[in-house]
């Protein structure tokens, strides 16, 4: 079945919000503008300060970062440097966020009752410590399947699975353009770029609304393993 991209976003739009995501539509002229004031309207709303995202090319060229730390908020690029941007040390900034109380014993690093100081969690690599203490992430997709509202990302240096799997918002931007209709073209867009199944990258995640747990007596509880809100904001024509 062939969809005109307007139909394909549609689609999309009524498969992502029947799993209570929510989709913005942005036009490309205004696009750095318009996502920066929403992004910014989500963090108020969900009471994040702090936002990871990954260190993608297409994200870099919106310069989003200059316009969210003016509203406030602290982004924590994927990549080297972003450890020091979100966690510069152990310091308070790198600490629990508001409304947590974390106890000292007044020694430095904290004491054995202070998680953020202490055992297996302090050793973490600081950037990967740095996006835990996000509220936020932000990812590019690398396409987008419209018949299901689901997410395909590739892992690539810059674009680390924690972005999207510990934060408890999850903002995917994307183009209109990048909407596919079914999983198929996915699969074959990935041949395309990768060749060889030696050159694929070392995970796929496919997001398909927020995380979803069920026990034995089917009990859902939504956002325990990962995102319990999710965004999509289409960058369009």
């Amino acid at each position: 079945i062939e969809l005109s991209e307007q139909e394909k976003l549609e689609l999309f739009t009524r498969n992502w919000t029947a799993l209570t995501g929510r989709v913005k539509l942005v036009p490309r002229e205004r696009a750095e503008q318009e996502i920066v004031s929403y992004i910014g309207e989500l963090a108020a709303e969900f009471g994040i300060s702090r936002i990871a995202r990954w260190d993608e090319e297409r994200l870099n060229q919106l310069g989003l970062d200059e316009g969210l730390r003016a509203k406030g908020l602290q982004v924590v690029p994927w990549r080297e440097d972003g450890a020091a941007t979100g966690a510069s040390g152990e310091t308070a900034a790198d600490g629990p966020e508001a409304g947590e109380d974390v106890a000292k014993d007044g020694a430095e690093g904290g004491s054995p009752s202070d998680p953020f100081h202490t055992g297996n969690w302090a050793k973490r690599h600081p950037l990967l410590r740095a996006v835990e203490r996000c509220g936020m992430g932000i990812v590019w997709p690398d396409a987008v399947i419209a018949n299901s509202g689901t997410l395909a990302l590739f892992a690539d240096p810059g674009k680390g699975r924690s972005v999207s799997l510990l934060t408890d918002v999850l903002v995917a931007i994307f183009d209109q353009a990048q909407l596919v209709v079914r999983m198929g073209e996915v699969f074959a867009a990935m041949k395309e770029r990768y060749g060889s199944a030696m050159n694929i990258p070392s995970s796929v995640n496919l997001i398909t609304g927020p995380s979803r747990s069920a026990d034995i007596e089917n009990d859902l509880t939504v956002g325990v393993h990962g995102p319990g809100k999710v965004v999509a904001i289409i960058i369009t024509p």
